[in-house]
C-alpha cells in the first residue's frame, strides 16, 4: 500500500488497518518514496487446527474425565482450599 503525508492525517484508520493485516505501507511525498511503515511482528496466521487443540475428542474414550470436570479444574481460584 502506498499513502502520501496528507493521507496519513486523513486516512490513518485505514493505513493501521492495512499494517494490523501485515501489509506494509510505503509513504510518499511528492510522489516520492520517504519511508515504510510496516508491522513489527508478522500477523497470527490460523494454521493452528482444531484436533491440536487438548478437547478436540475428549469424550471418545472412557477412562477420561468428562469436559465439565476439566473445565472445572481448569476454572478452580488461584489459591486452591
Amino acid at each position: 500500500m502506498e499513502a502520501s503525508i496528507v493521507e496519513l492525517r486523513t486516512k490513518m484508520r485505514e493505513i493501521t488497518h492495512a499494517i494490523f493485516r501485515g501489509e506494509t505501507v510505503t509513504i510518499l511525498s511528492h510522489g516520492k518514496a520517504i519511508g515504510t511503515l510496516q508491522p513489527i511482528t508478522p500477523p497470527k496466521s490460523s494454521s493452528k487446527k482444531v484436533k491440536d487443540h487438548p478437547f478436540f475428542n475428549l469424550q471418545a474414550g472412557e477412562d477420561l474425565p468428562a469436559v465439565s470436570e476439566v473445565m472445572a479444574e481448569l476454572r478452580k481460584g488461584r489459591y486452591a482450599l
